[in-house]
């Protein structure tokens, strides 16, 4: 049975979403020019309750918490996962909260029941609100299934565009002045979710295709999560390159830099708007001359995302594969000339010789030895060996002093090299 509350403002929607985090929250106004700032918790909680008290017009705030600025790359805390149902567009009924609730469920019986239903002036809001906010860490995994929620819910309206980290949507109370009604209609119908409960409900609505080339489910959501786990890591090593060769901006390999940061940031912005918006950003912060590093220089990599949102795949080896670009380590390396000693501050834009030095970090770390210290050993133990063979010692003796097997010295004496 659906569990539900009576409707509230603003303010606890704000305490909803944000409640359970201290990250900066961002806040929208769109009237006569947009307007965005991104402001410590409690004071955006504030201006979010004045805003819904006094039923300002289009007011937005972020649904998750960001560090500097609100940029996917920027992600400091993951509240929830929604999805956008424009049902404006999927038809002319107008729905009521339970009715919408009913057709969602019918689509896609595995969901559990969102934790708030917002009506946003024109269409509805679905929020599965977290009982823990999500480190950022967690991006990849929260991407693919906030794309199954949006692919599931499709048929009423589900927004394809509204699913990046980095959206914000209408504030309860507020006004949409596009059909001069208040975000209102609002209900929460469930308690907040474990996000862990949420992806086992996406996982296990996969269902094997019956094509005998296709890819097992698992397989694809296996291969996004490498694909996406890689791009987040590059995104902040872009940040991190940019600044180290900064002085104090960017001044030489800049468009290189700019379509390296485009080829990430693909797997995760929501529509061309956002992409054109966080690359723009990228620029200003970092490059000389930061207007001139436009869309022009990353159009390919663009055209690659809108195919990979429309359900276009490329073909590798007779399998199907993501159309968006995850290029080898060793390919941005020499492309963006990143020298060793910038490489000790990358996350993942490295090559061979200093992976090696960090394996060899993590052996020491974990009380292994290294491999010239591993062969030393084996080399000193051989030595030991003959030498206590020569000095008459039988293989028995020599296993026993040497803490090794009997048949491994066998081995060696026995052995003319």
């Amino acid at each position: 049975m659906r569990q539900q509350w009576l409707p509230f403002g603003g303010g606890e929607h704000f305490e909803l979403l944000h409640g359970r985090h201290a990250a900066q929250v961002a806040i929208c106004e769109n009237v006569k020019c947009w307007r965005e700032g991104l402001y410590a918790h409690d004071e955006a909680g504030e201006f979010v309750g004045r805003y819904a008290q006094a039923g300002a017009l289009n007011v937005y705030q972020s649904q998750c918490g960001f560090g500097a600025r609100r940029q996917v790359e920027a992600l400091a805390a993951l509240t929830s996962c929604w999805v956008d149902l424009d049902t404006y567009r999927a038809g002319d009924r107008d729905y009521t909260p339970d009715e919408l609730l009913d057709a969602a469920q019918a689509l896609a019986p595995w969901l559990p029941t969102p934790t708030a239903v917002i009506h946003s002036g024109r269409g509805w809001y679905f929020s599965w609100v977290f009982d823990r906010p999500l480190a950022p860490e967690y991006l990849p995994k929260w991407q693919w299934v906030q794309d199954a929620i949006t692919a599931a819910l499709e048929p009423v309206g589900a927004d394809s565009a509204c699913r990046d980290a980095a959206r914000v949507l209408r504030v309860v109370g507020t006004v949409n002045s596009k059909s001069g009604r208040v975000v209102s209609g609002y209900q929460q119908t469930a308690a907040p979710v474990p996000f862990l409960a949420l992806e086992r409900a996406a996982r296990g609505a996969q269902k094997p295709s019956e094509r005998r080339n296709s890819q097992a489910p698992e397989r694809q959501r296996q291969q996004f999560l490498r694909g996406a786990s890689l791009a987040q890591a590059r995104m902040a090593d872009c940040h991190a390159l940019a600044a180290l060769r900064g002085s104090p901006k960017v001044s030489d390999y800049r468009s290189r830099l700019l379509y390296a940061y485009a080829m990430a940031g693909a797997w995760y912005w929501g529509d061309r708007q956002q992409a054109l918006d966080e690359l723009a950003a990228f620029s200003a912060q970092h490059f000389e001359g930061g207007r001139r590093y436009t869309v022009g220089r990353v159009r390919t990599v663009l055209e690659r995302m809108t195919q990979a949102w429309d359900g276009v795949a490329g073909i590798w080896q007779g399998r199907r594969v993501d159309r968006r670009y995850s290029p080898s380590n060793g390919y941005l390396v020499r492309l963006l000339g990143v020298t060793t000693a910038e490489q000790r501050d990358m996350r993942t834009l490295i090559g061979r010789d200093e992976r090696q030095l960090r394996r060899a970090g993590r052996r020491r770390a974990a009380g292994l030895a290294t491999r010239e210290e591993y062969l030393a050993t084996a080399a000193e133990r051989r030595g030991g060996a003959r030498r206590l063979a020569l000095e008459g010692y039988s293989q028995r003796q020599i296993a026993k002093r040497l803490g090794v097997s009997q048949a491994w010295v066998s081995r060696l004496l026995n052995d003319p090299g």
